[in-house]
C-alpha cells in the first residue's frame, strides 16, 4: 500500500492523499485514480497541493455555478462553439505547474482540432476520460470564503502562466 498523507474534512471523514500526489504528475495519477474522493477540491499548482474540504453553500457558491453553466452551456449548445465542463473535470497544464479541478471549463472546437487541448484517459479506465491536458479557451473559478487566496492568487497565476485569458478579479 503506497504511502498517504490523512486528512479529516469538518464532518470528520477521512482523506487520505497519497504522498506521491506531492509531485506533479503523481497527483495527476491520482485525481483520474478510483481513489480519488468525489466531492473533494483539491488542486496542484505550482508544487502545492491544496485540498478545499468546505462544503459548498447553497446560497452563494452552487447558485452562480449553475446560472453560468445554464446560460453559457445554452450559448456554447445553441452555436455548435465546443463543450462547457463541470468542476468534476481536470484540468493539467504541466508548464503552468497546474492540475486542478475549475468550476466550469470550456474549450472550442477549434482548441481540441488544433491540439491546443487534448482529453486524457483515466489510468485505470482507458475508455473514459476526465482530464483535459493543455489551455482551455474559458476557466471560471466562483470565489467563497474559504477559496479566496487558492482562487484568487494561486489559480489566477497558474492560468496566466498557462495563457488562458485571466480578467480582473471581481470581489465577493
Amino acid at each position: 500500500m503506497a504511502a498517504t498523507l490523512e486528512f479529516f474534512d469538518r464532518s470528520g471523514d477521512q482523506v487520505c492523499v497519497p504522498v506521491s500526489a506531492i509531485e506533479h504528475l503523481g497527483f495527476r495519477e491520482w485525481a483520474t485514480s478510483d481513489e480519488f474522493p468525489e466531492n473533494l477540491g483539491a488542486a496542484w499548482v505550482d508544487g502545492e497541493v491544496i485540498l478545499d474540504m468546505s462544503p459548498q453553500e447553497l446560497e452563494g457558491h452552487s447558485k452562480v455555478q449553475v446560472a453560468l453553466t445554464v446560460a453559457l452551456g445554452r450559448i456554447v449548445d445553441d452555436e455548435d462553439l465546443g463543450e462547457m465542463h463541470d468542476e468534476q473535470t481536470l484540468l493539467s497544464h504541466e508548464g503552468a505547474g497546474l492540475n486542478c479541478e475549475p468550476d466550469l471549463l470550456f474549450v472550442s472546437w477549434s482548441s481540441f482540432e488544433s491540439g491546443r487541448v487534448a482529453r486524457r484517459a483515466m489510468t485505470a479506465r482507458p475508455d473514459r476520460y476526465k482530464e483535459l491536458v493543455g489551455t482551455p479557451d474559458l476557466v471560471v473559478e466562483v470565489v467563497s470564503d474559504s477559496s479566496v487566496r487558492k482562487d484568487k492568487m494561486a489559480l489566477r497565476a497558474a492560468y496566466a502562466r498557462a495563457g488562458i485569458p485571466v480578467g480582473s478579479p471581481s470581489t465577493g
